[in-house]
């Protein structure tokens, strides 16, 4: 059975954002805008973020999110779909035929992180529980990805892109989502992440 993606959610949003009001305004080289400037300057970064994060599939700084599916995966496939960086994994939970949630041992599975794309299988001599239920969204793993807990934590390349945007989108006086410029930017940034 090869288990996809169902849904995933945002459990814990990250408390700080890659990129601040201040770093955006040195970089446009707005040093005294207006209020109503600047909380569309704030909306944009808000949105770029998103819109790479979604783009992407990635968590810039950290957040707990929740992978759901239908099952678990056969021995020899994993679980995918997560978005990279993969700090850990929190829990992985199941319903089990009763009904009942239950929380699979954390030797059970390993979460490799080494791969272009994180992924958890099984460890050496370990099986996913027979008892679930296999109903939508009956099988959850809660994770922690990003790329740290400040913005010093985002890799430059991704601080820059993200102020680009903001800058590009501030100009032609859109949202990110519709800036002329998003694919070029996204690709001259070598930041295109592919979901597997």
């Amino acid at each position: 059975m090869t288990v996809c993606m169902t849904s995933e959610t945002l459990v814990t949003a990250a408390t700080v954002e890659a990129i601040s009001l201040c770093d955006v305004k040195q970089f446009i080289r707005e040093l005294d805008p207006a209020p109503d400037q600047i909380e569309v300057l704030e909306d944009l970064i808000d949105e770029a973020i998103e819109v790479v994060q979604e783009r992407q599939r990635s968590a810039l700084n950290t957040q707990t999110r929740m992978l759901a599916t239908d099952g678990f995966p056969s021995a020899q496939e994993l679980f995918r779909g997560f978005r990279n960086p993969v700090q850990s994994v929190s829990s992985v939970k199941y319903y089990d035929t009763n009904g009942s949630l239950q929380t699979v041992g954390a030797s059970t599975y390993v979460l490799d992180t080494k791969a272009t794309f994180a992924t958890v299988g099984l460890a050496y001599q370990q099986s996913w529980p027979s008892d679930c239920r296999g109903q939508v969204n009956d099988v959850e793993v809660t994770y922690v990805a990003g790329y740290g807990d400040t913005a010093a934590d985002v890799p430059m390349r991704i601080r820059q892109l993200l102020k680009r945007l903001v800058t590009r989108s501030w100009e032609y006086a859109v949202p990110c989502c519709e800036c002329p410029e998003l694919d070029r930017l996204l690709q001259m940034d070598s930041f295109n992440v592919c979901v597997v």
